[in-house]
């Protein structure tokens, strides 16, 4: 399956001219993924009887509930939502704006809000930013084109599923509060980094060659800046003597 976005305003990751935006999307994925080496470090924080934590066992929660983690998952986790927001200007939607503004206010109370400090307000954060963030990336989806679709439906599934078993594993948790810590203390975590990940490599994949149409309350179709400048360079090509 080719992913080239010929037409596109923003080259594909895949392409020479953009390797920086691959990058951006590995390294936050690597870094879930890493938190627990990284808690044997020194790094993240690993709570007392790791990796036996509170109800649920181990969660990537646990582990950035120090300074520096907090920090390098802001850090790491800016180029992805810096794409969500360059995703978005290709669609004239008030919807799309709206769950990407709470997914950002609500991913950004889920830093503030330790869960080693303020358990209740940083779940109630936790279920807000997934809920808009699934909203925000299923909306998407309808205005998604080429051939990057179905692997952009594949990975909202992904998402979905992950995100469904870490809400099933609360409430496991609250009936049992020992049977995920001393029986599979790491599901917990593993369910948070499948969710996260998709999340993560959804807009490095979505694409649409135009900004709005006029079925979205705009005037005429308008085709994206690259396609802009081609058709300008055309007009030149034609307009010179002798051409």
């Amino acid at each position: 399956m080719s992913l080239s976005r010929a037409g596109s305003g923003f080259l594909h990751p895949m392409e020479p001219g953009d390797p920086l935006r691959a990058v951006g999307t590995l390294l936050p994925i690597l870094y879930v993924w890493c938190l627990p080496f990284l808690g044997k470090l020194g790094f993240a924080h690993l709570c007392t009887d790791f990796p036996r934590c509170d109800s649920t066992g181990a969660s990537v929660s646990d582990f950035i509930s120090n300074d520096h983690a907090t920090g390098a998952m802001a850090a790491l986790f800016f180029y992805p939502n810096l794409f969500l927001w360059k995703n978005a200007l290709h669609v004239r939607d008030t919807y799309v704006y709206r769950t990407l503004g709470t997914y950002q206010a609500s991913f950004g109370l889920f830093l503030a809000c330790p869960v080693t400090e303020v358990p209740n307000l940083h779940g109630m954060a936790v279920c807000l930013f997934c809920i808009t963030g699934l909203a925000h990336n299923n909306k998407m989806l309808k205005h998604c084109e080429g051939q990057t679709k179905l692997l952009c439906q594949r990975l909202l599934k992904i998402a979905m599923m992950a995100f469904v078993v870490i809400f099933l594993l609360v409430w496991v948790a609250r009936f049992d509060e020992n049977l995920l810590p001393d029986n599979c203390p790491y599901c917990f975590w593993i369910s948070e980094c499948v969710g996260l990940s998709s999340m993560i490599i959804f807009p490095l994949f979505w694409y649409r060659d135009h900004y709005f149409d006029a079925d979205e309350g705009g005037d005429s179709w308008a085709p994206s800046l690259e396609n802009r400048a081609q058709a300008a360079h055309s007009r030149e090509l034609v307009q010179r003597p002798g051409s």
